[in-house]
This record gives structure tokens, C-alpha cells and sequence, in this order.
């Protein structure tokens, strides 16, 4: 199981959230803002840890889970839609492979 944990404000929101993090298995994604990073980086070998402003690199696995606490609303539309734009990247990228693979297979026609 694969699980989002975005907590943005405050250190002692995210210091206090930590405990969470044995309960979890799986791999565990955090964004967090830059200042945070620092206290979550080696808590447990299944947790990747990136300030909001890396949230591309962190965002590179599909989650089952999100849990976000008490942040502003759009944190939510802004990750959906940074997810939409890389899926569309990402099917893009597979009908360009498809398409080179169909001229190859016409040009040995």
C-alpha cells in the first residue's frame, strides 16, 4: 500500500504526526515544507520525504492512501493536478513510442 502524507505547516503539527509512520507499511511519500524535510529524512527505510517545492520527485508513484491534514484546500487540486498533467506526459510519451514503432514496422515493409 502506497501512501501520500501531505503536511505543509507547521513542525510541531509534522513532529507530533511522526508516530503515524509505524503504523504504516508500505511505501510512505511525504511533502512537507522545505524546513521539515530535515526531521523526517531516515525515520523509517519506507518513508521518501520532499518539500512541496520537489513535489514532482515525489509524486512519481501511484498512492492508494492521502492523507492530508488541516492545510489549505487547494493543496488537494494542485496535486491532482499535477498527477493529470504527468499521466497525460506519460501516455504522450507511450503513443510516440507506438508511433515510431509503426513506422519502423512500415519502413520494413
Amino acid at each position: 500500500m502506497n501512501v501520500l502524507i501531505i503536511k505543509l505547516g507547521a513542525t510541531g503539527d509534522v513532529v507530533r504526526t511522526t508516530p503515524l509512520l509505524s503504523h504504516l507499511s508500505g511505501q510512505i511519500t511525504w511533502l512537507t515544507a522545505a524546513n521539515n524535510t530535515v526531521l523526517l529524512e531516515g525515520l523509517t527505510n519506507n518513508l521518501r520525504c520532499f518539500s512541496w517545492e520537489e513535489r514532482a520527485r515525489g509524486l512519481d508513484t501511484r498512492s492508494e492512501h492521502r492523507v492530508t491534514m488541516r492545510d489549505r484546500a487547494d493543496i488537494e487540486s494542485t496535486i491532482a493536478r499535477d498527477e493529470r498533467e504527468r499521466g497525460a506526459e506519460h501516455a504522450a510519451r507511450a503513443g510516440d513510442q507506438h508511433l515510431h514503432a509503426a513506422r519502423r514496422s512500415s519502413a520494413m515493409d
